[in-house]
């Protein structure tokens, strides 16, 4: 009987969990350092971003120059799709983007299958802004999507294209 009211005790449980802290503290770490993630991620999205079309070009640091299409422009970079299908992981690459009135210059911050996920130096003024979407082949509109769901989008066609074919 002894021990069923210790093992009830709370001094009981205390003692075991110090014990045990070891095997508790590596998934602590990693709940902090998951919820930190979480939430720097929706502090990156505090622009908005506007869907837009602009012909241009990427040139890397390493003199490749690639032809294609701004899609989506915000103040703190845009997602440069380029005119081949042929991708290279190019993330850290130092780029610019020259576009018919403008040069903007930052890094590539990702490779998705459907571009270059581009982070400018600095973030763009209003009026810089306004001119790019300006040059826009079609009407800029501002979105709240994620570059994940244009992806999942595109997947998404491509396999009906291969179920119809």
């Amino acid at each position: 009987m002894k021990s069923f009211r210790a093992f009830l005790s709370l001094k009981t449980h205390v003692r075991a969990f110090i014990r045990f802290r070891w095997a508790f503290e590596p998934l602590h770490r990693l709940y902090r350092k998951i919820k930190l993630k979480f939430e720097n991620a929706a502090d990156l999205r505090s622009l908005d971003r506007y869907r837009c079309q602009i012909d241009g070009a990427m040139i890397s640091e390493r003199l490749a120059q690639i032809n294609g299409r701004v899609k989506d422009v915000s103040a703190g970079g845009c997602l440069f799709r380029p005119a081949s299908f042929y991708l290279v992981d190019r993330i850290g690459d130092q780029v610019s983007i020259e576009l018919p009135e403008t040069t903007l210059n930052g890094k590539v911050v990702r490779t998705l299958p459907i571009g270059y996920a581009v982070q400018f130096e600095k973030i763009l003024e209003d009026g810089v802004l306004k001119s790019v979407l300006a040059q826009s082949a079609v009407e800029a509109t501002v979105f709240k999507r994620t570059q994940e769901d244009e992806t999942r989008d595109t997947k998404r066609k491509a396999n009906e294209k291969k179920k119809a074919a």
